[in-house]
């Protein structure tokens, strides 16, 4: 749970980030369940499934899903965009908490009060100065928290669940043995001084060998044409309310302009030097040299103080800065009005019976609202400008409309100079195109595939050759730089203390950390080629030290070991514990004796 929470640590003194993070998340409070204000009917929520034969809320399931989300949320230290893959996978990774948890609690399991505070009051996000900070805590509940619909007392409910689930875990992990050898090999792998040199074999080395014929595009096409389906694209009209055209509307009075300067004067800060020709470190840098316990003893008793600084901070007066205020000010309202309008919008739209496609264009026009009529779009185009600067929202509230005419358009969609509102016009299900009208993909795809078939097969006639020079005893540098490769001899380097940046140190760790001195790797895959490395000297850790680091090595290796049996378990329990009612769901149809149970329900 700390290491979790601890990737937050730096990013709670950005504003910007959190502005970020709780754009997404006011984004995703639409798959959580946020209301809405605009009128329309709301669909009925049902039971998603059941646990042990009983129903579970939708509430609870939400609960679940939301907390699954904070968790990866602090894990990763991002908020994450809300895919159809992405919904599943959070819907699969509710599931298997509720039911993880339901397990915890069959055998006994659980978190005490004392163990969930002190998980957080360890936690480095909280602390300051080596202590809990409640200032911190609260900072985060407000930040962060509070835009997911979530308390406090939500996050420590949150955290005793992370607590559960971890002892339910350790419990499959203790049952793992780890051998000596097993000890030793990991060891070695991150202990042994390793001495190599490297090359990347990159794609324009073959591709000037790679051509397409029609009849190999066409080949490829038919091979599976199912790799060129198009995804569903929507055909939008958009109205726009742009805060540029109410502006005028707008009047700021004297109140509101002392108002925003008494809770703004941060914004109007002027740092005033008060020490005349002599700066603020030219004086710093004297201080310091006289006061430098090396040089001068008596020296020690001494601490610089701010005191001693030759600056003061005035803020600008009101009347210098009133013009910028209201300019602000009535950007502001504007676009308030602007939201506020599309508000009326929408609502009014609401009331209209009959074709809301139709009505859509008909109450723009008696409201001067402009249209814009986009080009079919789908979730993986580009959007253009000015939605471009939307991004994910644009497309979050495209990608719930239907044909459903109290759901063909959008709620407003805020935007930084507008705000914008969606209507469904034509929806285009995904298909498979001809090969004609994929000619170009089929012919880059395909010459795509060659270049890397193309590549594996110089990277293993390399790998040959390379190993023959290292049998009599030489480097492979020359080999390399005869295809024209350029070859890299970082520092010698262990696993643990590798300190050298390279580009490709993870998949080159992987690669020669399985071999000996003298030997090279197997070619080794990267996103823009194949590395071959050769291992030059490869010098053994002093086994001594072995002893240090072995506990830890024993419960790394039976985390990882375990990782995968825990995953399984999970999968057993929701066989055994979980039916979904939800339609058109991929999880795993249930066996055991909630299947026994199904059946003699039918059989009766």
């Amino acid at each position: 749970m700390t290491m979790m929470i601890a990737k937050f640590h730096k990013l709670i003194q950005s504003k910007v980030m959190w502005l970020g993070i709780l754009i997404v998340v006011a984004v995703s409070m639409v798959f959580f369940g946020a209301a809405t204000n605009s009128g329309r009917p709301v669909r009925e929520a049902t039971s998603p499934g059941t646990l042990n034969g009983k129903p579970v809320s939708p509430e609870v399931f939400q609960r679940a899903r939301l907390n699954t989300y904070v968790g990866i949320t602090l894990m990763i230290g991002r908020a994450i965009n809300l895919t159809d893959e992405i919904n599943q996978q959070l819907d699969r990774a509710a599931w298997n908490r509720l039911v993880t948890l339901d397990q915890a609690h069959a055998m006994g399991i659980s978190a005490t009060d004392e163990e969930v505070s002190n998980a957080i009051r360890m936690t480095d996000l909280f602390q300051s100065e080596g202590r809990f900070d409640k200032r911190n805590y609260d900072a985060f509940a407000q930040q962060f928290l509070r835009g997911l619909g979530m308390t406090q007392r939500d996050f420590e409910e949150h955290v005793r669940e992370e607590i559960t689930v971890q002892k339910l875990r350790s419990i499959i992990d203790r049952s793992f043995l780890v051998s000596p050898l097993e000890v030793q090999r990991t060891f070695h792998s991150l202990s042994d001084e390793l001495t190599i040199e490297y090359g990347l074999l990159t794609p324009d080395l073959v591709q000037h060998a790679v051509e397409i014929s029609e009849e190999e595009a066409r080949a490829f096409y038919n091979e599976d044409p199912e790799r060129f389906r198009q995804p569903e694209k929507l055909t939008l009209r958009v109205a726009t309310l742009d805060a540029a055209l109410v502006a005028d509307q707008v009047e700021v009075t004297d109140d509101e302009i002392q108002e925003y300067y008494d809770f703004n004067l941060d914004q109007f800060e002027v740092v005033v030097d008060t020490a005349g020709e002599t700066n603020d470190t030219e004086k710093v840098e004297e201080f310091t040299e006289v006061a430098d316990p090396e040089t001068n003893p008596a020296a020690e008793t001494f601490s610089f103080d701010d005191d001693l600084t030759s600056s003061v901070t005035e803020y600008k007066p009101l009347e210098e800065v009133r013009g910028d205020i209201v300019e602000i000010l009535k950007q502001k309202q504007a676009a308030a009005l602007a939201e506020q309008r599309a508000e009326d919008f929408v609502n009014e739209l609401g009331r209209i019976k009959g074709n809301k496609q139709e009505a859509f264009i008909a109450l723009a026009e008696k409201q001067a609202i402009p249209l814009t009529d986009l080009a079919p779009i789908s979730r993986d185009d580009e959007l253009p400008e000015p939605f471009d600067a939307l991004g994910t929202q644009f497309l979050q509230a495209a990608l719930t409309l239907t044909d459903d005419g109290d759901y063909s358009y959008s709620d407003p969609v805020p935007g930084s100079n507008a705000v914008y509102v969606l209507s469904l016009v034509d929806r285009v299900p995904e298909r498979v195109p001809d090969f004609e009208e994929v000619r170009d993909q089929v012919v880059a795809m395909a010459s795509e595939v060659k270049v890397v078939e193309k590549l594996n097969e110089l990277a293993d006639a390399v790998k040959v050759e390379a190993e023959k020079l290292v049998a009599e005893g030489d480097p492979i540098d020359s080999l390399l730089t005869s295809y024209g490769v350029p070859v890299e001899k970082p520092a010698p380097f262990t696993a643990a203390t590798a300190e050298f940046e390279q580009p490709y140190a993870e998949f080159l760790l992987r690669g020669v950390l399985v071999c000996n001195s003298g030997e090279v790797t197997d070619p080794i895959p990267v996103e823009d080629g194949i590395l071959i490395a050769h291992v030059l000297d490869r010098t053994p850790a002093d086994t001594l030290s072995m002893m240090e680091v072995r506990p830890q090595i024993i419960n790394q290796m039976r985390r990882q070991n375990s990782g995968q049996v825990f995953e399984t378990y999970q999968d057993y329990l929701m066989k055994e514990k979980v039916t979904l009612t939800s339609p058109g769901s991929t999880e795993p149809e249930p066996t055991g004796e909630a299947a026994q149970d199904e059946e003699t329900g039918d059989n009766a």
